[in-house]
């Protein structure tokens, strides 16, 4: 069994809502294309094909994006 060393916060969190991600992210002329794909309660991001080959994810994951300025694109 592996050891996991505590962590504790330091400073002010960059922690928002869902809402407010919402607000800053989600772009009308993506929203048209990507919104009938999106289950309730998620959000789409963009990332090239050939990036996402790289990453595995299980569920219930955790996950930080860094996105290029306010919008979708990782």
């Amino acid at each position: 069994m592996l050891a996991r060393p505590e962590v504790e916060a330091k400073g002010q969190t960059d922690k928002i809502s869902v809402d407010e991600l919402k607000s800053l992210i989600n772009k009308p002329e993506l929203l048209r294309i990507s919104e009938k794909h999106t289950p309730d309660q998620s959000l789409a991001f963009w990332i090239p094909e050939r990036e996402m080959e790289n990453i595995e994810l299980e569920i219930g994951d955790g996950l930080r994006l860094k996105t290029r300025g306010d919008s979708p694109f990782i």
